[in-house]
């Protein structure tokens, strides 16, 4: 773009603006500044660059700038490009005058061979970086938003940003597709999986410099998956990704896509389902046993527990519960939550912590916030990540809180 930017600044020259059919019509003198303004406009406040997108359709893209400078002199300028032109730029610019009338702004185009145009506007809204204008035109009138630019390279990015848009949203895509995505290696927890841009991408891909493409998946019981689902966006035409986080043992949808431009429809491959491994079980040399839960009032417990482990556990606490059988999906009380991992540290909660040597933890622990006159099922518990399966301590134990 940058390339294409100093071309069309450079190419500056003071031809006639809007002389082609379908322009819309020069400006000519209006009457008397309908609109309703905020208060009378200064015009040193009026000065500088501004430019506004005058046309933005399939057939035509246009952003003109109007360069107020002091002593009442100026530059009028028009970016254009035509889908009949294949979408060929084209700068224009002309010498202008201009004079500010209470909140109407006069101002006399200059045209090499075609004199001189007068062009009329009144200015209902004045601020550092807004101007909200109505144009008087030859079919009637208008109202639009200009906005401050720094400079003509800036207004210029404006006009390519748009008229890349319209080639990409009319260029020849050939064969371009996209591949069914296939495994390339699963666990318990993750799938890896590959796609790619499929047909001549040599030939036809680098029209579409904006072009994106990834992955979308779901669990299979929730059908197929959308652009709403989990997505990933690769950063090239080969999509390579790890799906993480998954749930052992189950079942996903996994389609690829590709969008041609940011605002393109997706083209989205046929869905596989793949399925996730079986949780691996955790070192037969892990254990945590529960050594004892009492009620110290009517809203605490302690339990005390000791655990030992080979594998790097993700938690070692308790569960409860009122029904029985305890698991994850229950209360937890996890003791990594409650020790600070720099320093070792422990909050109010940890009331002991013992290593008793040879691996095993001896720990006691306060749990807040049960409920009065309940009977609760309490077990320890063990986690581990990449998908082994927690374990639970074999003891199972039954302590009620005194009613208050």
């Amino acid at each position: 773009m940058s390339l294409m930017v100093g071309l069309l600044v450079c190419s500056f020259s003071f031809m006639a603006c809007g002389d082609d059919d379908d322009d819309k019509g020069s400006t000519t003198p209006g009457g008397g500044g309908s609109g309703t303004t905020t208060a009378t406009v200064d015009a040193e406040k009026l000065i500088g660059l501004w430019y506004g997108i005058d046309e933005d359709s399939d057939s035509k893209v246009n952003v003109f700038s109007i360069n107020f400078m002091a002593k009442g002199v100026g530059v009028y300028s028009e970016f254009k490009a035509k889908a009949k032109n294949n979408w060929e730029p084209e700068a224009e610019a002309a010498q202008m005058t201009w004079e500010l009338d209470n909140n109407t702004v006069k101002f006399l185009v200059t045209i090499p061979d075609k004199g001189t145009q007068e062009r009329k506007a009144d200015i209902l809204k004045l601020t550092d970086n807004e101007v909200a204008i109505k144009r008087y035109l030859e079919e009637g009138t208008d109202e639009m938003t200009l906005k401050r630019a720094q400079n003509e390279q800036e207004i210029a990015m404006v006009f390519e940003q748009l008229r890349e848009s319209k080639i990409e949203a009319n260029a020849d895509r050939g064969d371009l597709g996209i591949s069914t995505p296939d495994l390339w290696e699963r666990t318990a927890t993750s799938l890896t999986v590959h796609a790619h841009v499929t047909g001549s991408v040599s030939d036809y891909l680098w029209q579409f410099p904006n072009y994106s493409c990834g992955l979308i998946w779901c669990p299979a019981s929730e059908g197929k998956p959308t652009m709403n689902s989990k997505i990933y966006t690769a950063g090239g035409d080969d999509i390579y990704y790890d799906i993480e986080g998954l749930t052992p043992e189950t079942e996903y949808n996994v389609a690829a896509w590709l969008k041609f431009t940011p605002d393109s429809e997706p083209v989205i491959s046929e869905v596989c389902t793949f399925t996730t491994d079986k949780a691996p079980q955790p070192n037969g040399s892990n254990w945590v046993r529960l050594l004892d839960a009492e009620a110290t009032s009517s809203t605490t417990l302690t339990v005390t527990f000791t655990a030992y482990y080979d594998d790097e556990p993700t938690g070692i606490g308790v569960v409860y519960n009122t029904t029985g059988a305890p698991t994850l999906d229950d209360k937890v009380y996890n003791g990594f939550d409650h020790v600070n991992k720099e320093t070792g540290e422990t909050d109010d909660t940890i009331l002991s912590f013992q290593d008793m040597g040879n691996g095993v933890r001896h720990v006691s622990a306060l749990i807040n916030n049960v409920q009065p006159g309940t009977t609760y099922h309490i077990r320890g518990y063990m986690s581990f990540s990449h998908g082994i399966l927690p374990i639970y301590s074999t003891q199972e134990l039954t302590v009620t809180t005194p009613k208050e």
